[in-house]
Formats: structure tokens, sequence, C-alpha cells
């Protein structure tokens, strides 16, 4: 089994968080990789608890370059700009629901 502080957060969100932040990766403004995008559609099938023993490196890693060799850098590059993602994701949601942060960045 796979451990990253990834899972640890996407543990905590809700179906409809997560369909939140699946809709934000779509986004190329804010995600310009597919990979990652595939990272974490691949990722998702083993919410909530993520503990699952098929969850691995090479497990993910063949799901997204199935043609390539497992290299645990380039997958440790893909974890690397997921949660990058996912924190700007958590910011963006945070500044939603908060007006008066909202007015002092307009500002």
């Amino acid at each position: 089994m796979f451990r990253h502080n990834i899972f640890k957060l996407l543990g905590q969100f809700s179906k409809p968080e997560l369909k939140a932040f699946e809709n934000f990766l779509d986004s190329p403004y804010h995600n310009k990789s597919k990979k990652i995008k595939r990272l974490f559609i691949e990722i998702y099938k083993f919410h909530p608890q993520y503990s699952h023993q098929k969850l691995t490196k090479e497990y993910l890693s063949k799901k997204i370059n199935p043609l390539l060799k497992y290299h645990d850098s380039t997958l440790r590059d893909l974890m690397s700009g997921l949660l990058k993602l996912l924190k700007e994701f958590l910011i963006n949601e945070a500044l939603k629901k908060d007006r008066t942060e909202k007015d002092v960045f307009l500002l």
C-alpha cells in the first residue's frame, strides 16, 4: 500500500467536494496536466479509505502511463503537482466563503 499526505486530505472530502475538486482540475487555467487529472481519477476510486492493498505506486503509474516503465520520480512529481492543486483548491474554496477576505484581496 502506498502512503501519501494527499490521501489524508482527500479522505476528509465529501463526494460533492471531490466533484468540485475534479471540476477544478478540469480547468485549464488551474491545471494544464492531463496526467494529474488521470491520477486524481485513479486515486478517487479508493475513496474514502485509501488503504486498499491495490493502491500502490506501481498501480497508479501503470494507470497513468500504461506504455511506460515505472519511474518513482515521475509519480512523485505528479503527486506533488496534485497536492499543489489541492492546496490551491482549498484556498479558493475558503475565499468563496469569506466575503471580507474577498474584499481585502480586491483592494
